[in-house]
């Protein structure tokens, strides 16, 4: 039997491999609760895993090609962290943007506003 944390691991994993990078949504549904808050979303935190779907759809006709390599997971408990590796090309309309063709960003931490909130 494996322990918790390599359990979680995997299913995190299988959320990108087996459910995004497959366009299958059938993951998202089963491992969340219909009440699912995710606080990622650009416009504040989403309410229910439908919205979460909603935005997934949005990125996907976006970025058509898009493809996630979970490159390292992490885990301790039921804490789960994945470093990932995100690629596509701007095809589609995005959030009001036309498509670019634009094929690379680079997303850094924000460390002054990290410790800005840490202050209070």
């Amino acid at each position: 039997m494996r322990p918790v944390s390599e359990e979680n691991k995997a299913l995190a994993r299988s959320l990108y491999e087996e459910g995004l990078n497959a366009r299958d949504f059938g993951p998202l549904r089963r491992v969340f609760r219909p009440d699912h808050v995710d606080h990622y979303g650009p416009a504040g935190p989403m309410h229910g895993v439908e919205a979460l779907i909603s935005l997934t759809e949005t990125v996907l006709t976006g970025f058509p090609d898009l493809h996630v390599t979970v490159e390292e997971a992490i885990a301790e408990g039921d804490l789960v962290v994945l470093r990932l590796t995100v690629r596509g090309t701007h095809r589609g309309p995005f959030m009001g943007l036309e498509p670019t063709g634009v094929a690379a960003t680079w997303v850094m931490r924000d460390s002054a506003g990290l410790m800005a909130q840490l202050r209070g």
